[in-house]
Order: C-alpha cells, then structure tokens, then sequence
C-alpha cells in the first residue's frame, strides 16, 4: 500500500513506506536528499492539460457567478443590510473565485491520486478549523500559498469523499495569526515617530480640506509628481492616503450554519458549500457591523466623484469596504492596469476587474481596445535609461507559489518545474565566455523554491542577484535584457528601448488572442523566442554587436509596432488620464 503525501509538512510522509505524491509542491529543493531517498512517484499537475484548464475555467465561471448570487442574498440576510450583488461582488468577489477555484484544484487532484492507486492511504494531522479561517484577504493569501493550511483542505475532501484510508495525528502547534516580537531599533523608532507625524498631519489636512465629493486617488501607481498633479487638475488638494489595519477577530460558529437555497449540487458542489461558511475571512463575516461603523469615522470624501485605484481593490479590505459603500451609491470605479502589456487569454483577477469597473486605464494607446470600459491612456512608468554597451547580459527570473490559487493562462504551481528546466536549457546553451558575463536577478520572493541554492548548483560561474540591487541599476549596467514571463518586465524595457530578448514556452504562457500579430511580429526580428535554444542562440549570433541589430530598422519598427499597442509612452500622460476619468464621470452621471 502506498501512502500519498499531500504537502511538504514531513510528519505526514509516514515511516518506510512507498510514497505517492500529490504534487511537486511536496518536494522542497532544500530537502532533496530526504525525498530522493524514499521510495516515490509525484502526481502529474491537473490542470498542465490547458484544454482541461479552459474547460474548468468556463465551469467556475458559471458557478461563480451563481454563488455570488447565493452569497449576496445569504450575507445580506445575516447583516441585516440590502445592498446589491455588485457590492458584495467588490468586497467578497476576488476571495470566492479565488476559493472556488483553490477548491476545484485540490478536489481534482485528490481525483488524480485515487485514480492513480486504489491502494493508498494517508496521514492527516489533527487540525481544528477555527485555526485555519483566515481574517481578511492577505492573510487568505498567505495561508493559501502554505503547506499547513493547504494539508487541512486536503484532509477534509479526503474525509468527505471517503474513498482513502487515513490516520490522524496531532497537529504542529502553530497558530494563524503568528505573533512577532521585535527588538528594539533607534533608527526604526525614529522612522515610526517621524511617520506617526506625517500620518497625524495628514489626518487634519484631510479634515479640513477634503471635499465629500472631490475624487479619490488611492494606490494608483503613478509617479508622485503625477499624482500630485492629477490632483490638481481636478482643484483639489493631494493627500497622502494611508489604508488601515483590519481588526483580528475571534470565530463565531453560530453565525457560519448556513442554508444554502439550492441543493442541487454535484458531489464537489456540496463540498464547496460545506467549506464556504467554514472558510470565509472573519472581516466578512464576525467584523463586517463592527468594521462599517469604524468606516463612517473615515475622512475621507463621503460622495467622491470618481474613485481610481490600481490595486487596493483587491487585497485591502479596508479600502474595498470603503469602495463597496461609494459604488453602491453610484460612485464610479476606475482601475489601472497592474502592471503592463497584453491581457492574458485567460486570466480571473482582470475579468473580476472589469466586472467592478466604470473604466479601465490601459498602458496602451486609445483607439486599439476591444471593450468599451477600456481607455488605453499610456504605460505609467515612463523611465528610460541608456544601457550599458560594457555590460553584461542581465537574466529576469521570477517564481510563483508552490500552490495554485488563481485562474491564469500563466505558469502555476507544478508549471514551475517546466519553467526551471527551460531556464536551464537556456544558460547551458549560452557559449561560456557569454554565460560568464550574465547576472541571474532572482525573485524577492522565492515561495519556497531555493531559487540561489539551485542556480549555484546548475552554474556555479554566474553571477546572482538575490533581488536587492534596484532593477533599474541593474538594467543601466546591462547591455542586453532577458525577460523569461509574461508580465511587466518586458514590456518596460521595451518601452525604454533597451536591448531586449523574451522567451517562454506558450504552452504555459498563453496571451489574449488579439496579441498574436504583435508577438508574430517580435519573433521575425528575434526579439521574441518560443523555446530557450532558439533564445540562446540569437543571444550568441548578435553578442558582439547587440546595438546595430537592435538599431535595425526592421527591429525597431517591430518594437514600435508592439509598444504602440502594449507599451505605449504618451507625451501627455496626465492629459489621457484626466480625458479617461472626465469621460467616466460623464457617462455614469
């Protein structure tokens, strides 16, 4: 008999035993030697089937959808408010999909294993479920990309589906909410009384001057000079906006007993209702009376004009309680782009977005778009730089969390093991004196991988940026730029007219259909690769004269090409902008 091993947490792996495990996401790089030793195989990654991903992806898009209705009726009956679907989809709507769809992914990987063996059993540790409902979204986030909350949604399919064997054993004592105890810093509480100051200075500007219905500039991603500016171009005075902390709250079973109205569900449909009331944040539900009445001593507008955000709408509760009241009372919303460059074909956080927007600010310019609530006003980092022709080569890395929680035509979770191998190929196909000259930038963020660990394993000679270094110091000491993902890195070089190569597998990293001719048109002149040999190999044939290829007219004219449409730098910026948030405000009067 196997036992299946559904995480990283080593208590659970059994003693001798041949192991099945569910997913790459068991098998820290730092614990090789412990792992490799035993006896295993490792599920294969439900969803690295993409025609099964878009089939799923249309399911829990129609499922979605049906349970925000279910849950607005539900939640509204248990506040005692009557707000619409469009409120609880700006303040709940981010955490169900991304639930739902965390949910699907483990229920199907469970499928995988027990279609693998019909002899497994496994190990669940004794974990209550108080101690693994999360407070409000980050700390949903947080848990979501873990191993001790990921093995207690594994133990409880396992015991709801009932088809594998399972012991119990008690549970590593750690709580959801870790306690930090800091060590007294002179300089850091400096730093906290000089914030302190400006926060309490900020306060009384904006009690005094803010107007109830100026407009609402939070985390928008401009520059600040640009904010400060589009402030002014709307007479009002710029503040400094600072969110709040969410209250901890303690877990109220007697209010998470719910009657669902439909019970015409499929077997993981049941589940899903059993797990939404266990699961959902506390801010939603024990917090939600408590945390409106600490909003109504806010200073900030009472009927803003217009709210512009481009990323507090998702992981700032405070913020979307706040935005749920204004657009409920008719407040449009506008929301930046995060990030830049092409839409990805399948993709849940930019289809929630547009959902809870009035407009949609986008880097590229207008006239191109290909829905109405779109305003293509220009990329908002505008920096430009000259490169380095004394300069090495300069690798973009990033990573991902071991876990799936997202819908996206992008790499997820066990991906990452076809995303490293590429990289590899990459590096190993370079010449060495060429190889010798590249920086590897990692990830700030290394999600458990051991990114340092295992490039000093593969290429000893390369140097390694850990993530410290400014990217924008890096990219002036580089005479060519190496973009590996689809997201905002390449679509700034570009921008700035730095020498450039992008590979990846599209296989992993699927864009928005109408971006093929403009990747068609990257890939002609060498500046987009679809395989890390190809990738290489342009590297070594222009090495030594990088500036004339990249000067050419036929790759220029294929940046321009690109740009325009995705990376656009206006000269008018602030023009374009305050032209999208005019018309928005318009057309919702």
């Amino acid at each position: 008999m196997k036992l299946l091993v559904t995480t990283a947490l080593e208590e659970t792996w059994g003693n001798g035993q041949d192991i099945l495990f569910l997913g790459e996401w068991c098998k820290l790089y730092g614990r090789k030697e412990t792992w490799e030793s035993k006896t295993h195989e490792t599920i294969k990654y439900n969803w690295d089937d993409r025609e099964k991903l878009y089939s799923d992806a249309k399911y829990l898009e129609e499922l979605y959808e049906k349970l925000l209705v279910e849950l607005s009726e539900q939640l509204n009956k248990i506040h005692n408010v009557n707000y619409s679907k469009l409120y609880w989809r700006v303040l709940i709507g981010i955490w169900l999909g991304y639930f739902i769809q965390i949910l699907l992914q483990r229920w199907q990987s469970i499928d995988n294993a027990t279609h693998n063996s019909n002899d497994i059993e496994t190990i669940i540790l004794n974990q209550d479920d108080e101690s693994m409902v999360p407070q409000n979204m980050i700390n949903f986030i947080d848990l979501c990309c873990g191993d001790l909350w990921n093995h207690y949604l594994f133990g409880k399919i396992i015991k709801f589906k009932k088809n594998i064997k399972y012991k119990t054993v008690s549970s590593p004592n750690k709580s959801n909410v870790e306690t930090i105890k800091y060590k007294f810093n002179l300089k850091v509480k400096i730093k906290n009384i000089i914030f302190t100051f400006i926060k309490k200075v900020n306060y009384f500007i904006s009690l005094t001057f803010t107007k109830n219905t100026e407009l609402f500039f939070v985390t928008t991603y401009l520059p600040l000079l640009d904010e400060i500016m589009l402030n002014l171009r709307f007479n009002q005075i710029p503040k400094i906006i600072n969110s709040q902390n969410v209250p901890y709250c303690i877990v109220d079973n007697s209010i998470r007993e719910w009657n669902w109205t439909e019970n015409n569900n499929s077997d993981f449909e049941q589940f899903l209702k059993i797990m939404i009331p266990i699961q959902m944040p506390t801010i939603y539900l024990e917090g939600f009376t408590k945390f409106n009445k600490y909003l109504q001593k806010s200073t900030w507008p009472k009927l803003p004009k217009l709210i512009f955000t481009s990323n507090s709408h998702i992981y700032d509760d405070f913020v979307k309680f706040w935005i749920a009241q204004k657009v409920e009372k008719g407040t449009p919303l506008v929301i930046g782009q995060h990030g830049g460059g092409p839409l990805h074909k399948l993709n849940f956080q930019t289809d929630h977005e547009l959902a809870i927007c009035n407009g949609y600010l986008f880097p590229g310019s207008n006239g191109n778009t290909w829905n109405d609530k779109i305003f293509g006003v220009g990329q908002f980092f505008r920096r430009k730089w000259k490169y380095s022709l004394k300069g090495g080569g300069l690798l973009i890395e990033f990573t991902v969390p071991r876990y799936f929680y997202s819908i996206s035509s992008t790499v997820q979770s066990d991906d990452f093991i076809k995303y490293l191998s590429d990289q590899k190929k990459f590096v190993a196909n370079l010449p060495s004196e060429i190889r010798k000259n590249f920086t590897i930038r990692l990830s700030q963020s290394d999600q458990s991988w051991d990114m340092k660990k295992r490039w000093n394993t593969y290429f000893p000679e390369v140097s390694i940026d850990n993530g410290n270094i400014p990217i924008y110091k890096l990219f002036k000491q580089s005479k060519l730029i190496v973009c590996t993902y689809a997201a905002t890195t390449y679509n700034q070089t570009l921008a700035a007219n730095a020498p450039t190569i992008i590979f990846w597998d599209e296989n992993y990293n699927q864009m928005h259909d109408i971006a093929t001719p403009y990747f068609d048109a990257l890939k002609k002149v060498g500046i987009f690769h679809t395989s890390p040999e190809s990738a290489a190999k342009q590297i070594t044939n222009i090495w030594n004269d990088i500036e004339t290829w990249w000067n050419s007219e036929e790759v220029q004219d294929a940046r321009n090409f690109y740009c325009n449409k995705y990376a656009y730098i206006p000269d008018n910026l602030l023009d374009n902008i305050e032209d999208s948030l005019r018309k928005v405000i318009e057309k919702t009067k």
